[in-house]
């Protein structure tokens, strides 16, 4: 009797030990510092918009979706190294990237915009006017090297979390902050805003793509098609709307 059980045990054991190699998983790396992208809410749980496209292409491909919180600069290395296959955390396609990882369809467009404080508004009026000027972004973004690129003189101090340019800013520690539109958007809306304000300027246009390590064919077509289905039937657009109507 005791060796019946033994074996049942060990049968079942087995059999759990298959079912999760068999199980299909994408393990998305992201920050979580990026509202309304990806952060931690009020229950400490992960959210925001590439968090729900991410569970909705699982959900339509019939794939487990595992999430691993990275700092920005990180994502792309652990991509390189398999310590993720998927990245979804407001990635840019740029040619840069694209040498060294395969990105999904346009996922979202957005684009660069300004902040300044509302005591300055008198001193800038567009990009132009960041001439010579200290400018606050996250690192490893766009806004990073378009201001080091594009903005002539301009000082570029360069920090880890976007929430830290914004404190950066209205502690004059900068006279702007460069950014995505929809994470500027966002942080206009809090509280935490008071004083601040963006410039009419939006400028270096860009698609957002999930990213994979290059030559990841298997995954990418996965990606693609769980794309194409949520835009299909709505959810793309539901989601979408959740996260930016009326930023």
């Amino acid at each position: 009797m005791q060796i019946r059980k033994i074996l049942t045990v060990a049968v079942l054991s087995l059999f759990s030990l298959q079912s999760q190699a068999d199980e299909k998983t994408l393990t998305v790396g992201l920050e979580s510092v990026y509202p309304p992208f990806e952060f931690l809410g009020e229950d400490k749980q992960l959210t925001g918009y590439d968090v729900d496209v991410m569970n909705a292409i699982g959900k339509a491909m019939g794939y487990k979706v595992v999430f691993r919180q990275l700092p920005f600069d990180a994502i792309i290395p652990s991509l390189l190294t398999g310590d993720i296959n998927v990245s979804a955390s407001a990635l840019s396609i740029t040619e840069e990237r694209k040498n060294k990882v395969d990105f999904s369809e346009p996922y979202y467009t957005s684009g660069i915009t300004i902040l300044i404080k509302e005591s300055d508004k008198d001193k800038f009026h567009s990009v132009k006017d960041l001439k010579n000027q200290t400018i606050c972004v996250q690192i490893a973004t766009t806004s990073q090297t378009y201001a080091q690129e594009e903005i002539e003189g301009s000082t570029v101090k360069i920090f880890n979390a976007v929430s830290d340019t914004f404190i950066e800013l209205k502690n004059d520690g900068c006279v702007a902050v460069l950014g995505d539109r929809p994470v500027n958007g966002y942080y206009l809306k809090s509280p935490k805003s008071k004083g601040v304000m963006a410039l009419k300027d939006l400028f270096s246009a860009e698609d957002f793509g999930i990213a994979v390590k290059k030559g990841n064919k298997e995954t990418l077509q996965v990606i693609n098609e769980g794309l194409a289905k949520i835009k299909a039937d709505g959810t793309l657009d539901k989601i979408y709307e959740k996260w930016f109507g009326g930023i």
